[in-house]
């Protein structure tokens, strides 16, 4: 499987922008004092093609292999906004920890480090909102008992192209599933049909979250520890 490089550099943006993370060479915080970067930030927000003249004029390179292609999601058919998605795993040295822009009302509002199983005690009590893909993502790492088991497992598949590319599709509500109902490939309800003896499938209700319910079949190598 072939990764184009387009999509490993709107990833690198996007976490500059976002949160002023750099997989850079050298760091964008190493060349840019917390003023500069901020002002960037906020003009790659109105025009991205502003972060390749950022490369470009501090000589930083975006780091490729600092990212690891977890997960190709796109819209089910019939939404009113479609995407075309890749999720990617990174780790975030020390080093740039204390750089990582937690809070800024200007740009995304705040962002918080929170372990899969966190993130998903604070959707069932209604603290997070997430969105189909982010949702399934989080019980998909859930699965790993350490990060590095996760880690290992996404290498191998990255190597492997075994990142099979999801379609979702949206099934309309019931008396037994009111809200969003989402089938994923392999669930008996999708179509057209695949054999698979799991589950795999997304129900999230539309009051309570506590409620929702999310099946997934089990991730090879999932509990086995790197």
């Amino acid at each position: 499987m072939h990764f184009f490089g387009r999509f490993f550099n709107a990833a690198i943006r996007e976490l500059f922008e976002e949160v002023d993370v750099s997989l850079t060479s050298p760091r964008l915080w190493s060349v840019l004092d917390d003023a500069d970067r901020r002002t960037w930030r906020h003009r790659i927000v109105d025009d991205k093609d502003d972060f390749e003249s950022l490369l470009r004029r501090t000589k930083c390179l975006p780091q490729h292999d600092e990212l690891v292609p977890f997960s190709h999601v796109i819209t089910p058919e019939g939404s009113p906004h479609r995407f075309d998605t890749w999720f990617f795993l990174a780790r975030i040295a020390a080093t740039d920890m204390p750089h990582v822009q937690t809070h800024d009302s200007e740009l995304e509002g705040a962002c918080m480090w929170l372990s899969p199983r966190e993130a998903l005690a604070g959707y069932s009590t209604g603290s997070f909102a997430f969105a189909t893909p982010q949702l399934y993502l989080l019980h998909q790492f859930n699965q790993f008992p350490t990060l590095q088991a996760l880690w290992t497992t996404a290498m191998d598949d990255a190597r492997e192209g075994n990142i099979p590319s999801v379609l979702p599709q949206r099934l309309p509500p019931t008396d037994d599933f009111p809200g969003t109902f989402t089938a994923f490939p392999g669930d008996p309800l999708y179509r057209p049909e695949e054999k698979s003896p799991f589950l795999h499938r997304m129900h999230l209700h539309p009051t309570d979250p506590s409620q929702s319910t999310v099946h997934l079949p089990p991730k090879p190598n999932a509990n086995v520890e790197a």
